[in-house]
Formats: structure tokens, C-alpha cells, sequence
């Protein structure tokens, strides 16, 4: 039976005067990169997901993550509202039934807020689109999606609006 060995253990000393010239570059460097990604993360466009489904809210916020857009959610009215006034979000995916209110209670709210008044909504609700969907138009929705969602479609859908 062989016996392995451990590896040596390198021991970093600092120096006197703190980080060595070696160290400094190399923390000069991170600390670059990580402002350049954190300039990079402040210029994407962001979304607002208020879902109450937190399998779906992950799955969306993970798609459009990848997507390239910043992603802030909320699970019911009440925080979808509070949230959209801090962040202000490029755009909104709104489900319509949500635990304390529904969909329609956040469309009232961002509507109501001028610097909101344009932001695109998109609504994907598992509400039937053809009961609830002429009311969402009254909101000036961008689009209606019915659920079970293709994210692809979603992301396509917002970028279109985004981009125009």
C-alpha cells in the first residue's frame, strides 16, 4: 500500500510595507477586472420578474442573466410595486396571480409613476389570455404570454421592444 504524499504548502509572507510588487500587481489587476465587470453589470438593461412561482422566477432570471440583462424579482404586488420604484427596471415580466393582490395592482401602480409610465410590461400569466388579456391591454402591455412560457420567446419579445 502506498502512502501519498501531500504537496508542499507555500507560505506567502507580506511584506514590511505591505503587498509585495508581485502581490500589488496582481490585486491591481483583480480590482481592475472586477471594475470593468461592475461597469459592465450597472450598463446591462434591467428586468423586473414579480413571479410567485419560484421555480419559474429562477429558470427567467437565469435565461435572461445569460441573456445579458440584470435581473431584480419580486413574488407578490406589494414588493413588485416597492421594488420597481427603487430600481426602476427597463421592462417587467408580470405574472397576473400573485399571493397578496394581482398583476393588475402592480400595471396601476407603475402607470400611475411618470418616469414609469412607459416602461414595457410583459405579462405571462396563467390566467386565459382571452378573459383577462383585453384588460391587460388597457395597461398598454407590450405583450401577452399565456404560461407554460418558451423563454426564448420571452427574451426575443423583450429585446424587440428594448432594442427599438
Amino acid at each position: 500500500m502506498k502512502i501519498l504524499e501531500r504537496p508542499p504548502v507555500r507560505v506567502l509572507k507580506a511584506s514590511p510595507i505591505g503587498l509585495s510588487g508581485a502581490s500589488r500587481a496582481t490585486e491591481s489587476e483583480r480590482m481592475r477586472r472586477q471594475l470593468r465587470l461592475a461597469s459592465a453589470v450597472r450598463d446591462r438593461q434591467k428586468i423586473l420578474i414579480v413571479e410567485d412561482n419560484l421555480d419559474l422566477t429562477m429558470a427567467l432570471g437565469i435565461r435572461m442573466r445569460d441573456q445579458g440583462f440584470s435581473v431584480v424579482c419580486a413574488a407578490g404586488s406589494s414588493e413588485a410595486i416597492r421594488v420597481a420604484a427603487e430600481q426602476r427596471p427597463d421592462a417587467i415580466v408580470l405574472d397576473l396571480g400573485l399571493r397578496d393582490g394581482t398583476g393588475f395592482d402592480v400595471m396601476s401602480a407603475v402607470r400611475n409613476v411618470a418616469a414609469m409610465a412607459g416602461t414595457p410590461i410583459f405579462v405571462v400569466s396563467g390566467w386565459d389570455e382571452h378573459d383577462y388579456g383585453p384588460l391587460a391591454q388597457e395597461f398598454e402591455i407590450a405583450r401577452y404570454f399565456a404560461k407554460p412560457i418558451d423563454s426564448g420567446v420571452l427574451v426575443r419579445a423583450i429585446r424587440a421592444v428594448l432594442d427599438n
